[in-house]
């Protein structure tokens, strides 16, 4: 069991840390999209160390954006993720609700501690609703 439980905690790691990757580059190409007004850098004009650099011409930062647009694409995107993260919770509701867990294994009698046993043991509780 604990190898299951750490395994798991390592995919769970994994994924949240993978899931802040994309996101600035993703939000980034949607707050440009919807630019309509770009500075060009470079061409020995004073922008050119903002952006360009060295002479190359190119796109500088943005001075006018859409606003309806940007409104729009961001809660398009945000509510896109946000449904498919739903369905993945569904599926998985479905996964685990046809799943038969092992009753023996879980209610299976524990070796009664010895006297000088350090192992930690957990006992449990019977209670009972008059």
């Amino acid at each position: 069991m604990t190898n299951r439980l750490t395994k798991s905690i390592n995919l769970i790691s994994v994924i949240s840390r993978a899931g802040f990757v994309p996101a600035p580059i993703l939000f980034g190409g949607l707050i440009d999209s919807t630019c309509r007004l770009w500075v060009m850098t470079g061409g020995g004009d004073s922008t050119a160390a903002c952006g360009g650099g060295s002479g190359s011409v190119g796109r500088g930062s943005c001075l006018l954006f859409d606003t309806d647009q940007l409104r729009w694409r961001t809660y398009g995107v945000v509510s896109a993720f946000q449904f498919l993260q739903l369905m993945f919770v569904l599926l998985l509701y479905g996964i685990v609700r046809r799943r038969r867990f092992h009753d023996d294994e879980l209610n299976a009698p524990r070796p009664a501690s010895q006297p000088g046993d350090t192992s930690p043991t957990v006992d449990v509780l019977e209670m009972t609703v008059d």
